[in-house]
């Protein structure tokens, strides 16, 4: 029973990585999709750049590389960034939700930030 929890909790990174690495790609086909006025639109408006989307599937790249292959510290490091990355755009979607935009992208986010953080406490970081 261990040993199957240990194959499960090991296919884990993979999944956060590919999830990263899918919504890099779609910032990447559909630019701007976000596109904000307001106080806060310089900011969210530049997290929908084609760049960002490069930045994601670079993260989702790296982490699943280093989760395969076991780069311990390439791996710490690219679920620290990948993290990060994430919480600006929970900041995004749930600053566009006060704003008056309805949509419910932010529970998503919030939800892989959980696994995130779920992750960055318990995995396997020797």
């Amino acid at each position: 029973m261990i040993q199957l929890l240990q194959k499960r909790k090991a296919l884990f990174p993979v999944m956060l990585s590919i999830q990263t690495f899918l919504y890099g790609m779609y910032i990447l086909i559909h630019p701007h999709f976000l596109n904000v006025e307001g106080p806060f639109g310089f900011v969210i408006n530049v997290l929908d750049d084609m760049w960002m989307g490069g930045i994601f599937v670079t993260l989702g790249v790296l982490y699943a590389y280093s989760s395969v292959e076991q780069k311990f510290k390439l791996k710490q490091i690219s679920a620290v960034a990948t993290f990060t990355l994430w919480s600006f755009y929970f900041f995004s979607f749930f600053t566009r939700e006060l704003l008056g935009s309805q949509n419910s992208a932010w529970l998503l986010i919030l939800t892989i930030l959980m696994f995130m953080y779920y992750e960055l406490r318990t995995g396997d970081y020797r």
